[in-house]
């Protein structure tokens, strides 16, 4: 209703040609792929809350070692290195931060020298995974 009230103040500022010309861009976009129309809204959670939950389809998908993941927008998400996967395994929506921290720390492979600066890092980099995640539609609400 609010989206419905805002578009109405927007529209009434805009000829009838403009509005033509827009509806006649976004048919094209659709034609040619680049616009997804639903006639539904994807359930998922922008932020991604004390134990984050990464939908089952993408936690399964990332166990099984895909190069992508599934969001909830039906989207398909290359996953750009071990660590976002191993992220996306452990947010299984009973595990906290530092429990994700200890998952992904014991499965990604770190060389001796760097560990300590790894561990440094770590709570840093998950916490970027999961804001990304959660802005890409990979955490439930």
């Amino acid at each position: 209703e609010e989206a419905k009230q805002r578009l109405g103040t927007v529209l009434a500022n805009i000829t009838d040609d403009e509005k033509e010309k827009t509806a006649s861009f976004l048919f094209e976009m659709f034609r040619a792929g680049m616009l997804k129309i639903n006639l539904w809204q994807p359930e998922f959670s922008s932020d991604p809350g004390e134990c984050p939950h990464a939908s089952e389809f993408a936690r399964w998908q990332a166990e099984r070692g895909s190069e992508n993941v599934t969001t909830l927008t039906g989207m398909n998400l290359k996953l750009e290195n071990e660590l976002v996967r191993h992220v996306i395994i452990a947010a299984d929506g009973k595990s906290d931060r530092g429990a994700i921290e200890k998952a992904v720390h014991e499965r990604v492979s770190v060389p001796e020298n760097q560990k300590a600066n790894f561990a440094k890092e770590l709570p840093g980099l998950i916490e970027f995974s999961l804001n990304e995640m959660a802005r890409s539609g990979l955490i439930l609400p």
